[in-house]
């Protein structure tokens, strides 16, 4: 797989992908796509909303083991 430049393409709503998000650091974590915005999910108790102008690219969740 490939990532997705979030320029070129967005994930549909209700998908959840893996995203890179230039913050103060870089970082790459599990996110849901919800228009307009991408909801951070790094865990259960984290509800924070990352808007998707910070999130660059992003890729599809691989198959599970």
């Amino acid at each position: 797989m490939e990532w997705i430049k979030c320029s070129e393409r967005m994930p549909e709503s209700g998908i959840t992908v893996l995203g890179y998000c230039v913050c103060n650091s870089n970082f790459s974590g599990i996110y849901t796509m919800r228009k307009p915005v991408i909801e951070a999910k790094n865990s259960k108790q984290d509800t924070r909303l990352i808007k998707h102008e910070r999130v660059t690219h992003w890729m599809p969740l691989p198959e599970p083991p």
